[in-house]
């Protein structure tokens, strides 16, 4: 159940925290990393001295550094926790951008109490930002299809092992530059950003009753909004912009 920024992992909660722990007050999970049950019924992933991701009962979820800005101090981070920091010139942010602090605060509905930061953007995120307001409006105009096998190879093929579609196997971009040059709303690729950095079920409704002909209007704006978080932070994985 691990896999904030993994490639298509469960992102961990409080409620597979304590399954994890199976009955016990502590378990390692990696190298110099361990799971403890701690006061309130908090559970924290610790970091040699440092509970880098605390889950609380109520959905909460608390991350820190410690101080310790490394390589290894993200890793936890982005393994055990529901969002992806990534840097930018030794500068710690957010999925949206938000500079990182110790301390910071998310909440159940995805939410935190940080503040976007001004940040320079590159002229392949300006693309890709771009790509993914063309993609959501298409997609709400019903214009991008279900995935089919007529889609982009690169992006509906599959390697049998890994699952993973050929275009990340092969760490292929030059298909990612076409459709964005192109405006090429593939549907595996909204498919499988959702599958990488799953949203909520209003999004998987809304998604769903798109490519399925049934509307579901009260789901639309929620739908819209975490249909592009998805598309843009897997565009930007894949092109090594984030963690």
């Amino acid at each position: 159940m691990l896999g904030g920024c993994g490639w298509g992992g469960a992102v961990m909660n409080y409620q597979s925290a304590i399954e994890k722990l199976a009955g016990r007050d502590r378990r390692k999970v990696g190298h110099n990393t361990y799971l403890e049950k701690l006061d309130g019924g908090a559970v924290g992933v610790k970091l040699h001295q440092t509970y880098v991701v605390t889950f609380k009962p109520d959905g909460v979820v608390v991350l820190s550094s410690g101080g310790w800005r490394t390589v290894t101090t993200k890793d936890r981070i982005n393994t055990y926790s529901p969002v992806c920091i990534w840097q930018k010139k030794r500068v710690w942010y957010m999925p949206d951008g938000a500079a990182f602090f110790d301390g910071i605060t998310i909440r159940p509905d995805g939410t935190h109490d940080g503040r976007v930061a001004d940040i320079e953007v590159t002229d392949q995120q300006k693309k890709i930002n771009k790509f993914v307001a063309g993609y959501a409006k298409a997609f709400e105009g019903g214009k991008v299809d279900a995935p089919s096998a007529g889609d982009c190879f690169y992006c509906v093929m599959r390697e049998v092992d890994s699952k993973k579609p050929l275009g990340e196997v092969t760490d292929n971009r030059e298909h990612l530059d076409t459709h964005i040059e192109e405006s090429y709303f593939v549907p595996s690729l909204l498919a499988r950003a959702l599958e990488v950095f799953p949203q909520s079920i209003a999004c998987n409704t809304y998604v769903w009753g798109k490519w399925h002909g049934k509307e579901a209007d009260c789901f639309a704006n929620i739908g819209r909004d975490q249909l592009k978080t998805a598309l843009k932070r897997y565009l930007l994985r894949c092109y090594g912009l984030v963690a």
